[in-house]
């Protein structure tokens, strides 16, 4: 829809493009104009808005229209959220606090726990990082999840990235949360059992494994470890990283000798009818409805 305004039995230049949406709210997209025929159009089409009992505006600002960002603010708006080529913002109409959501406010990290047949474990030493210098660490390999990935399919990316190895998603193992983390935001972070990819690899023997690369730029270095010596690390002696990492280790020796335990993953389709990720305990997913 467009909207274009009387101003001294004039009608403005420039319209505004907009959307309507089913919460009662609007979107404008904003084109390139002058900041004069921006504050024109923006003045009366929120004032029409607000007797039209329409509630949050979204305003999306390209960054080639940045210019008209003041015009914004002056009539009301604040900032919501900006990404690479665009600004976001909004403005509440009715009395009384914003009921507009928040932008996303978590990041999720993963680090995949991988065994050989001997029991041993997949590890890395940064070159980069939080990590990197500090004598005798070693890590799981793993990273963040990117946007629009699966949580599952990001620790096997991560994994392959970091040490050439190719592997399978299991389950989650354990998971930690924090309120501390980049611009304030929650963190999650979930290690992940992986098993070596069969289709690569062949089947699991006690001697067989591939042998890791290290990525060039991010990872100092990639090698097996014994699982007890690196749980047995004064840097995982105690507190919730080290918790973190023997709950997993865990979760990954017990699903090594037959044990269904974690939580696994299953792919339905969703209210959208796309295919979307379960996540679930207790061995098989509940597909059919139950009879009560």
């Amino acid at each position: 829809a467009q909207a274009s305004f009387h101003s001294s039995g004039l009608t403005t230049t420039m319209a505004l493009k907009f959307s309507e949406d089913r919460f009662g709210g609007i979107t404008i997209n904003v084109d390139a104009m002058s900041a004069e025929a921006f504050r024109d159009a923006l003045g009366p089409s929120l004032e029409k808005w607000a007797n039209a009992d329409k509630r949050g505006i979204w305003l999306r600002i390209p960054i080639e229209a940045s210019h008209l960002i003041p015009v914004a603010v002056d009539c009301g708006f604040d900032f919501h959220h900006a990404k690479p080529g665009y600004v976001m913002l909004t403005a509440w109409l009715p009395r009384g606090p914003s009921s507009l959501p928040a932008y996303p406010h978590h990041q999720v990290g993963v680090g995949g726990l991988v065994l050989d047949g001997s029991g041993n474990v997949l590890c890395i030493q940064e070159r980069a990082g939080v990590t990197a210098g500090m004598k005798d660490f070693w890590k799981l390999p793993g990273g963040l999840v990117d946007g629009g990935e699966d949580l599952c399919d990001a620790v096997v990316r991560e994994v392959l990235e970091e040490t050439g190895v190719r592997t399978v998603f299991e389950c989650i193992a354990s998971i930690r949360e924090t309120h501390a983390g980049p611009f304030g935001c929650t963190d999650l972070y979930a290690i992940c059992v992986l098993r070596l990819d069969e289709t690569a690899y062949g089947p699991e023997t006690d001697t067989q494994r591939p042998d890791p690369v290290p990525q060039e730029k991010e990872i100092a270095a990639t090698e097996w470890r014994a699982l007890t010596g690196f749980l047995a690390s004064p840097y995982y002696a105690k507190g919730l990283y080290g918790s973190l990492l023997k709950t997993a280790a865990d979760v990954a020796l017990r699903r090594h000798r037959g044990e269904q335990v974690g939580v696994e993953r299953t792919r339905m389709k969703g209210l959208t009818r796309k295919q979307e990720s379960m996540y679930y305990v207790g061995g098989e997913p509940v597909i059919r409805k139950a009879r009560l």
